[in-house]
């Protein structure tokens, strides 16, 4: 995504399976990692995890792990955010 002064990834993720989060998890955290050359310096490029999680799937840990690289928000709550980007 392109803002004006700064590059957004999002990644929505949402599964019913236990076993396919962490698959899910480990994606996000290395295509963040990949992309690490564009976060140095200016402070403009920024990660968004959304999720889904209404039948509490999603662990602890895979929060964790992303809100070391990310803005993890649930899909729940953007309608409360609608500036989540743009900050």
């Amino acid at each position: 995504m392109r803002m004006p002064h700064r590059s957004a990834l999002g990644y929505v993720r949402r599964t019913g399976s236990q076993t396919t989060t962490r698959r899910l998890t480990r994606h996000v955290v290395i295509a963040r990692h990949d992309l690490d050359h564009l976060a140095v310096g200016s402070g403009v490029f920024q990660c968004v995890s959304l999720f889904d999680n209404p039948i509490g799937v999603w662990s602890n840990e895979d929060f964790r792990l992303l809100e070391e690289l990310a803005e993890v928000t649930p899909l729940s709550k953007t309608k409360e955010s609608p500036n989540l980007l743009a900050e």
